[in-house]
C-alpha cells in the first residue's frame, strides 16, 4: 500500500470519463487567485470563462470536474505557480501527471499497477478489452466489495484509462495503443525528486518509490537520471556499496519551482 501525503485521491469514474482536461485546467490555473479558496476561484471562472467555452453547459462541466479533482490548495499551488510562470503546456502536463497520485486514484493505480508492467515487458497494441479485467478488480478493491459492472461498463473503463494515458503522452494510437517515445523533462523529474525527498529523506527509498512508475521509470532509470544530474552538478549523489546519500539543490519543492521562474 502506498502512502499519500496529500489529500485523499478521488476514485471517481466520472473523472475518467471527463479526462484530464489539461488545456482547460492550464488556462484556468493561469488565471487562478491563490488568495481565494477553490470555490471562490471556480465561481470566478464561471463568470470570466478564461477557457473560451462555447456554451455555459461545457463551462459548468469543466468547473464541476475541477471541483471534484482538486480539493486541496496544497495540491493546486504548484500547478498554478507553473501555469502563471508560462511553463509550456507539454512540460506542465508532466507536473499534472505527478499530481494524479493525489487527484485520480483509478488512473494512478492503473499506471503503476498495469501500464508500467506492460511497459517493462515491451507490450504493444494495448486495447480497452485487455484493461477491462483490471478495471473491474480495481473498482471492487477500492469499494471494499464486489461491484456489479456491465461488460460495456468495464470496457468503457478500460478505454477511458488508456485515453487518459494518451492525453498525458504516455501512449499513442487510436483503437490500440502503443507506448509513445518521450523523455521526462528535467524540471518535472527534479520536482518529483524534491517532492519524494521532502516526504522521505532517504535516497534508497526515494529511488525505489513506486510513484516513479507514473513517469514509466524503473529504479534503475531513476538512478541513471540522478547520476547524470550529479555529473552536471545539478545535485549531489554519493554511493558506496549499499549506502547512498542524496543532496538536492533546494530545501523544498516550492523553492525549486520558484527557481524555474527565474531561469
Amino acid at each position: 500500500m502506498i502512502a499519500h501525503s496529500h489529500s485523499t485521491p478521488g476514485a471517481s469514474t466520472r473523472l475518467l470519463r471527463k479526462g484530464i482536461l489539461a488545456t482547460d485546467t492550464y488556462q484556468i490555473f493561469a488565471h487562478w487567485d491563490l488568495s481565494k479558496n477553490i470555490r471562490g476561484n471556480l465561481e470566478s471562472v464561471s463568470h470570466s470563462n478564461p477557457i473560451g467555452a462555447a456554451n455555459v453547459a461545457w463551462l459548468r462541466e469543466v468547473t464541476v470536474t475541477l471541483s471534484s479533482r482538486f480539493k486541496s490548495p496544497d495540491v493546486i499551488e504548484p500547478l498554478v505557480f507553473l501555469a502563471k510562470a508560462s511553463i509550456p503546456l507539454p512540460e506542465w502536463r508532466w507536473f499534472l501527471l505527478w499530481r494524479t497520485q493525489s487527484t485520480d486514484l483509478l488512473f494512478f493505480r492503473f499506471v503503476i499497477d498495469w501500464l508500467f508492467q506492460h511497459y517493462e515487458k515491451g507490450v504493444h497494441n494495448m486495447r480497452a478489452e485487455q484493461v477491462a479485467p483490471f478495471f473491474r478488480e480495481l473498482v471492487s478493491e477500492l469499494a471494499g466489495e464486489p461491484k456489479d459492472i456491465s461488460e460495456y461498463g468495464v470496457v468503457r473503463g478500460g478505454r477511458d484509462l488508456l485515453r487518459m494515458a494518451a492525453d498525458f503522452g504516455l501512449v499513442e494510437g487510436k483503437a490500440s495503443k502503443n507506448f509513445a517515445p518521450n523523455h521526462v523533462p528535467e524540471s518535472a523529474f527534479l520536482w518529483a525528486l524534491h517532492d519524494l525527498y521532502s516526504r522521505t529523506p532517504n535516497a534508497f527509498k526515494v529511488i525505489h518509490d513506486p510513484c516513479w512508475r507514473l513517469f514509466l521509470m524503473s529504479p534503475t532509470a531513476v538512478e541513471r537520471e540522478i547520476l547524470e544530474l550529479h555529473q552536471f552538478q545539478k545535485l549531489d549523489y554519493q554511493t558506496a556499496g549499499s549506502l547512498s546519500q542524496l543532496k538536492l539543490p533546494y530545501p523544498d519543492p516550492m523553492t525549486y519551482l520558484r527557481s524555474l521562474a527565474h531561469e
